[in-house]
């Protein structure tokens, strides 16, 4: 027999409005009362009709703060927008608006924004892609004071009052290209290890893991790190020197999506394409051509769509029962090559991108 209120009052030694208030996040009662309420519903597995307790409550609005960069730069928050748009139109039905705030590639973008979102008072909730590790967490802190709630993805921020990150296993990620490094590449090369924006500790984390995995299996690879530069230019620039400056290079690791295709587009320019084995990041459409032709031989998945996704329904969670399931969630990583690549991308093949890409090449 299905668990009701009135069971979950009695074991609790409370009444039935309490245990609703509880539920549905109202004002009323404490929150030693209120967590001792949910830890019993939880226990006795009582299940809360989404539908029935969006009747129940006020419409509820969670702002997303998310990059929209040009499109050179913006191959991997095309899929988190995707991931928003899904969220989006399945909270729909339950009462829930996601307030969409665009951002700039700067952490000081985003308390322009959060000090925006402080002035209001009809926001329940924050989800957010970090740029910086540690500069926004103050600005959590005033959220915190305020009721609102923030939620994490992709990029997380140390040591903050954050509810949840939802994220790649980071480390995991680079370890695993590093893995695949060393199966593929010769004895006593040299491996250019293109770390990115060295300020995320996404990608910190993620150079970290690919160092671990080659000093543990291939001590014999020599690693040469570069990361993110002023402009594309000048990081293409550090690449031709490099790859003027050695002639052992065996392998490059890119982990940031925005550095694939100048790195791709030095390959060809230097007839490098084919010679050295290139792992990339993430999967989009402009990479088709240069998996067509051989000059990547794999790219690292991390599910940007359900980081977002999952992100947006996590603080929906919390703000219909005041609990988070978790603390970290991790979404799917997986090697890309060209034979899975279609299934991937999730678009099918050739497309008007995609042949135009071939004739640039």
């Amino acid at each position: 027999m299905a668990c009701t209120l009135k069971d979950i009052a009695q074991r609790a030694g409370v009444s039935t409005v309490t245990v609703h208030k509880s539920i549905y996040g109202k004002p009323g009662i404490g929150e030693a009362t209120r967590k001792r309420v949910l830890e019993i519903v939880k226990e006795m597995n009582y299940s809360v009709n989404p539908v029935a307790s969006s009747l129940k409550r006020d419409a509820l609005n969670i702002a997303v703060i998310s990059p929209t960069l040009e499109s050179q730069f913006n191959y991997f928050f095309r899929a988190i927008d995707t991931g928003i748009q899904n969220a989006e139109k399945e909270l729909r039905s339950f009462k829930v608006s996601v307030l969409r705030y665009s951002c700039g590639d700067t952490w000081q973008s985003q308390t322009r924004i959060l000090d925006d979102i402080l002035q209001h008072s009809d926001i329940h909730g924050v989800v957010i892609y970090c740029w910086d590790d540690t500069k926004l967490n103050a600005h959590f802190e005033k959220l915190h004071q305020k009721g609102i709630p923030v939620i994490t993805f992709h990029s997380d921020a140390i040591n903050s009052c954050r509810i949840a990150c939802v994220s790649a296993p980071n480390e995991n990620t680079g370890y695993l290209a590093a893995e695949l490094m060393s199966h593929i590449t010769p004895q006593g090369g040299r491996i250019i290890v293109m770390g990115g924006n060295k300020m995320l500790k996404v990608l910190r984390d993620n150079t970290l893991g690919f160092y671990s995995c080659i000093q543990r299996y291939r001590s014999d690879l020599s690693l040469l790190e570069i990361n993110d530069k002023n402009s594309l230019e000048n990081l293409k620039s550090e690449l031709r020197k490099l790859f003027c400056a050695f002639d052992n290079i065996v392998g490059v690791y890119c982990n940031s999506a925005r550095n694939n295709i100048p790195l791709c587009e030095v390959l060809h320019e230097m007839a490098l394409n084919n010679k050295i084995k290139v792992i990339c990041s993430d999967v989009f459409e402009e990479l088709a051509p240069y998996f067509e032709d051989g000059t990547i031989t794999a790219t690292m998945w991390q599910d940007p769509q359900s980081q977002s996704y999952k992100a947006i329904k996590l603080m929906y969670e919390y703000l219909t029962t005041r609990t988070s399931s978790t603390d970290r969630s991790d979404v799917r990583i997986g090697i890309v090559m060209k034979s899975n690549f279609v299934d991937y991308l999730g678009t099918p093949l050739p497309s008007a991108m995609y042949m135009e890409g071939l004739k640039k090449i």
